[in-house]
């Protein structure tokens, strides 16, 4: 076993044990939430706010305007403020979908992007959308893993 897969296990097993029944948990880290959830195939509408949020186990569907984003375990999804809706596609009783998601500050995030220098990509319809979708690194893992041993 891997370094990534065995921090994403025991992340698997903090949020299990946070997290007996499904729902949406704030912990006691301010803007570290847990999401447990099965699949359904009815249409949830939210109002994303900046977060990133990492998939450890399921998948699931969000469209954020014409755009469809099929995102899970491995998976993080980094998004600003925007109108979605979702359901999730794989979560069972014995392997519920689980996410574990890090509010961004607002004013900060606009202070860091009016530092970025612009690149050539960046007029381009793509980077303008505010929804990322990305492979987990390890350090990104570990990250979420000592905020959840917080």
């Amino acid at each position: 076993m891997g370094e990534w897969e065995r921090i994403n296990d025991a992340l698997k097993e903090k949020a299990l044990r946070h997290m007996p029944e499904v729902g949406v948990k704030e912990t006691a880290v301010p803007g570290l939430s847990i999401s447990r959830r099965l699949a359904h195939d009815i249409l949830e509408n939210s109002l994303y706010k900046p977060c990133i949020g990492v998939m450890l186990q399921g998948r699931k569907k969000s469209i954020i305007g014409m755009e469809e984003y099929i995102y899970g375990e491995g998976q993080c999804l980094v998004v600003g403020d925007v109108p979605s809706s979702f359901y999730v596609m794989d979560g069972t009783e014995d392997a519920p979908f689980l996410c574990l998601s890090l509010a961004v500050d607002s004013f900060l995030l606009t202070r860091l992007a009016a530092e970025v220098p612009p690149s050539p990509e960046s007029s381009s319809a793509s980077s303008m959308r505010g929804v990322s979708v990305e492979n987990v690194d390890v350090a990104v893992l570990d990250a979420f893993s000592r905020l959840m041993d917080l």
